[in-house]
């Protein structure tokens, strides 16, 4: 963590800096990979407990949300593939 701080402190300085860590927690949901206790841990340091908690939670919202619409509009395609195939073997 206390190698990662100077890069998280840097990010914090550039103008909406805060999205850069939201971004990074949307990447990481899709599909839900290792790594967001880090950077959630590491917004917590860096920008305080309130203003971290935020942008977590935005972060772990819109990346679930799309991780989930993903997997819906997936598996309404492979229904339909599926649908069209049994349709063609009973002609």
């Amino acid at each position: 963590m206390q190698k990662l701080r100077p890069f998280s402190e840097s990010v914090r300085d550039i103008p909406a800096g805060w999205l850069i860590p939201i971004a990074i927690l949307i990447v990481i949901s899709f599909p839900p990979l290792f790594g967001h206790e880090v950077v959630a841990v590491l917004c917590g340091v860096v920008y305080g407990l309130w203003i971290g908690f935020g942008i977590v939670a935005a972060g772990t919202f819109f990346g679930e949300s799309m991780y989930r619409h993903l997997e819906v509009v997936v598996s309404e395609v492979n229904a339909l593939t599926i649908r069209r195939s049994w349709n063609m073997v009973r002609l």
